[in-house]
């Protein structure tokens, strides 16, 4: 019988349609590896996670209290190298993983748990401490620590602002429109009880708007008020996260003072007349000037901060310093009446500076300047998205 033997033709098919195969094929193989490998890493950062818990377990039953960090636990793990950027403790004992690599390897977009922080207890994990007392010594993009003494309508309170010109404090908010964070106070919900809130300033105006057409600067009774509460509209799903809160109503009779004076003075019992009002509770409100002037706080600009009638912002050597100043060039309301009148009003002019409204007329009630709207969040809210960059601004939910 003849032996039969493949062709020079028939081998050069054979070749041509084993290199084809291996080329569908190859992908194929280095997927699956690929996708092995990134399997592994997550089964790894999974097991590092619930190594985490049960450290949180044993560490509640030795000392009877609840561990406020990694740091504390005593964690028994022997897989693969797993780093995490964040680990958050919950309140639950489960625990939130975050930018994570296993072995030096970065796994992209995997996460272990569910991070239930509020908004507020993640913005202050980012907090610089009481102890940072130069703007130059903290981290900009973050709040600053400021502690108050008692008022007379307040007890000593902390709050945490951001200061400077360029912090990371946007927020996308009814609609799309942009805000930024003021800072996180404790806040009077209008019952007496104080709890940490998100305040936020709307960052372009609504454009100019007359405080009050009867020319009184009544906040409680002022037409702006009314336009803030009854007729500007805020979409529902926002209106679901903002909280009645009490604004201060104490009346300023000179703006030539420091941040920390102002503070006092909106929160002290000095009005033109003693049937005026000393407090209002509502949403919508308008910033004070102290909130202006503490973003030149910590020598971002100390000739601002120590004298608010001598703000340089427009034209001193260190101009827009401070984030709030509006940049459109105009007179900007705040909620504080001037106290020594019936209708001047406390605003921040076109310079930069804090106006008291008794020179030449300026700030008389029945002027029209811009406006921005000032609310507070619900204590609850979360962060759905973003990282308060300009380009990524937080988004809130409940």
């Amino acid at each position: 019988m003849k032996r039969k033997c493949f062709t020079l033709i028939e081998l050069i098919v054979v070749l041509v349609v084993t290199a084809i195969f291996a080329l569908i094929a190859t992908p194929l193989v280095m997927n699956i590896i690929r996708n092995s490998k990134e399997n592994a890493r997550k089964r790894s950062i999974d097991n590092y996670g619930k190594s985490i818990e049960l450290a949180i377990a044993s560490y509640l039953l030795d000392n009877g209290n609840f561990p406020t960090d990694v740091s504390q636990l005593n964690i028994e793990y022997s897989g693969s190298k797993v780093e995490c950027g964040v680990e958050v403790i919950n309140k639950d004992t489960t625990v939130y993983l975050d930018k994570c690599k296993v072995n030096n390897k970065l796994v992209d977009n995997y996460k272990y748990g569910i991070d239930k922080r509020t908004a507020v207890e993640v913005l202050l994990s980012k907090t610089n401490s009481i102890d940072i007392t130069n703007y130059n010594d903290g981290n900009k993009g973050e709040m600053y620590t400021f502690e108050h003494e008692t008022t007379e309508q307040t007890p000593a309170l902390t709050d945490y602002r951001y200061i400077g010109n360029v912090p990371n404090n946007y927020v996308s908010f009814n609609n799309g429109e942009t805000w930024r964070i003021i800072g996180v106070f404790d806040t009077d919900n209008g019952t007496g009880k104080y709890e940490n809130r998100i305040k936020l300033i709307r960052d372009e105006s609504l454009g100019n708007m007359i405080w009050n057409s009867s020319s009184e600067n009544e906040w409680v009774e002022s037409t702006i008020q009314e336009y803030l509460n009854d007729t500007y509209i805020i979409n529902n799903e926002s209106m679901y996260i903002i909280d009645n809160t009490k604004y201060y109503l104490g009346g300023i009779v000179s703006a030539r003072t420091n941040g920390e004076q102002l503070y006092v003075t909106e929160r002290g019992k000095n009005v033109y007349q003693s049937d005026r009002s000393l407090s209002w509770i509502g949403n919508v409100g308008l910033m004070y000037p102290s909130d202006y002037v503490y973003t030149y706080a910590l020598d971002v600009d100390s000739t601002c901060f120590n004298n608010s009638i001598n703000c340089t912002t427009n034209s001193g050597a260190s101009p827009l310093a401070g984030w709030m100043y509006n940049n459109e060039y105009v007179w900007t309301w705040s909620i504080i009446p001037n106290s020594s009148d019936n209708y001047h009003v406390i605003a921040i002019n076109r310079s930069g500076f804090v106006h008291e409204g008794s020179v030449g007329h300026s700030g008389c009630a029945n002027f029209s300047y811009a406006i921005k709207p000032v609310l507070y969040l619900n204590s609850n809210v979360k962060i759905k998205q973003g990282d308060g960059s300009i380009d990524n601004p937080y988004v809130f939910e409940l």
